[in-house]
């Protein structure tokens, strides 16, 4: 009498929209991650749905260079009203002079400010259609409305804070902290009227700093200032959080958030569009819902324990900012040494994690900002200042990074295939369906009598093929045995962008797994 024919399953496989998970063991991988990806997006950069391929590529913001060739460390916006009209203008710095362009304009212009420091992030801060620049020295400030600029001085008295690295608007006040000879301590100008920087004044809106003040100095030196509307002002430290809760001139306090988790150093925060705010601290990326007095949560350590903590920002320059075009968050971790990185999109519908490797090192952020008027829905609204002069962007419409190919794959699974844990199977049958748009993908599996071998995607697979019609392929037949496999799928033509809307896979049982 013949043996009994197992029967025929069919495995159908949906894009992994939970993005890269390394937390659980390889047979407990969560359903719909992946343990392997890079530049894949889990949406489709022609249509929009969660049928994920290749992500899209970087364009030119601006045709020419902001100042030579040497890295963009500095980028900001600031409004201004001409004539009725509001108008916004980008703001640059690079090679220590300060650039600006307006909506279309193909190079950009110079309005005569030096001296801004080349070696480090440079930030600025709006306020009252001015913007303020924190550099060496005295702070330097810009009004777009007539090109004029300098250094920040006060007629009576040289009060303006010297040598501070970080600046922010809070509460009609330009604020600035980060002196390294005076880490501990922050100042705020006058309520409306930044020039004004005189102490030594008793009425509310004065100008005021942490060592005139009974908000006092902060405990550690100070990373970060974000602004929370006019409710409060987060101070970031290394190790610790605080905040502080009212005008410091009229009786403000500050309190603390967490001495457990700290910020790093600059811009390694974002806020999105319901005001959460997003940063990187030295165990990942955390979230504060309610910043005046909620505890931080961690959020990279649930998918990715390891990818994003302890990262020394003396080397590496952490960058956050919230896309509204793509609806994520970019973490762009650049090192400050020519050499490749590894940055990370955070997709806000799925809550997950994509690595992102660019397809040349010029092309690495150094400074980023928000500057909607120059996005529309193929268009990232996030500026990239670049480390070879130009400021770019995420552009659905290209398929490479500016001229420079990037690879991208993702994998499917591990999976089982056997019925149970102690059997083994074989892969019959491997349907592919592309989007209509698709540019070709290669498909290689990997089978193992573990999981953990299976999901060794950088091993010779045992089958490979080619989808290369948009659309359905032609049926495979890879006959490959294993306990467990994976699937991994690779940009065919490294200028193509792809999709994937279908994967089916044909298994049958084919015994007890074995000891080698």
């Amino acid at each position: 009498m013949m043996a009994k024919r197992s029967k025929q399953k069919l495995l159908s496989l949906r894009w992994p929209l939970g993005g890269l998970d390394e937390r659980w063991g390889y047979q407990d991988q969560r359903p719909y991650t992946t343990p392997s990806c890079s530049n894949v997006f889990p949406t489709s950069q022609d249509d929009g749905r969660e049928r994920g391929g290749s992500r899209p590529g970087l364009s030119k913001a601006v045709s020419g260079q902001v100042s030579g060739g040497n890295k963009v460390n500095m980028l900001a916006t600031v409004h201004w009203v001409d004539s009725g009209v509001i108008k916004s203008r980008l703001v640059a710095s690079c090679n220590g002079n300060l650039k600006y362009t307006d909506d279309g304009a193909a190079s950009w212009s110079d309005p005569s400010v030096s001296s801004i420091d080349s070696d480090r992030l440079v930030h600025a801060t709006e306020h009252l259609q001015k913007l303020y620049i924190a550099t060496d020295g005295h702070p330097k400030y810009y009004d777009p409305s007539d090109n004029s600029s300098g250094a920040m001085e006060e007629d009576d008295a040289d009060t303006v804070p010297h040598d501070c690295l970080y600046t922010t608007t809070w509460n009609d006040r330009v604020v600035f902290a980060g002196s390294p000879s005076d880490p501990h301590n922050w100042h705020m100008s006058r309520q409306g009227d930044a020039t004004d920087w005189t102490t030594a004044q008793l009425d509310t809106g004065s100008p005021v700093s942490g060592n005139a003040s009974d908000a006092g100095y902060l405990a550690e030196p100070v990373n970060a200032l974000i602004p929370h509307g006019n409710d409060c002002l987060i101070f970031g430290c290394e190790n610790s959080i605080w905040a502080l809760h009212g005008d410091p001139a009229a009786g403000g306090r500050i309190v603390n958030l967490s001495r457990n988790i700290g910020m790093l150093d600059g811009k390694a925060w974002a806020k999105v569009a319901d005001s959460t705010l997003y940063f990187m601290s030295n165990i990942g990326l955390c979230r504060m819902e309610n910043l005046c007095g909620s505890q931080p949560k961690t959020v990279s350590i649930e998918k990715v324990p390891t990818r994003m903590q302890f990262i020394d920002d003396s080397s590496v320059t952490v960058l956050l900012e919230y896309d509204m075009v793509l609806d994520g968050l970019h973490i762009f971790l650049s090192n400050n040494s020519d050499s490749a990185a590894t940055h990370y999109f955070m997709d806000f519908p799925s809550e997950s994690f994509w690595p992102v490797s660019l397809g040349s090192t010029n092309c690495d952020p150094f400074s980023i900002c928000r500057y909607p008027s120059n996005a529309d829905e193929a268009h990232s609204d996030v500026m990239i200042g670049c480390r070879d002069g130009y400021v770019r962007q995420y552009d659905k419409d290209e398929y490479d990074d500016d001229g420079n190919e990037f690879s991208s794959h993702v994998t499917y699974g591990p999976m089982r295939l056997g019925s149970h844990g102690i059997d083994e199977g074989i892969i019959q049958r491997l349907d592919g369906v592309l989007e209509t748009n698709s540019g070709e993908v290669t498909w290689e599996v990997f089978a193992s009598k573990t999981f953990e071998g299976a999901a060794d995607v950088t091993a010779t697979a045992e089958a490979t093929g080619t989808w290369d019609v948009a659309g359905l392929n032609y049926a495979a037949y890879p006959r490959v045995r294993g306990a467990a496999f994976s699937l991994k799928l690779t940009h065919g033509t490294a200028d193509d962008g792809w999709a994937v809307e279908e994967v089916n896979v044909t298994t049958r049982d084919k015994g007890k797994r074995r000891a080698p």
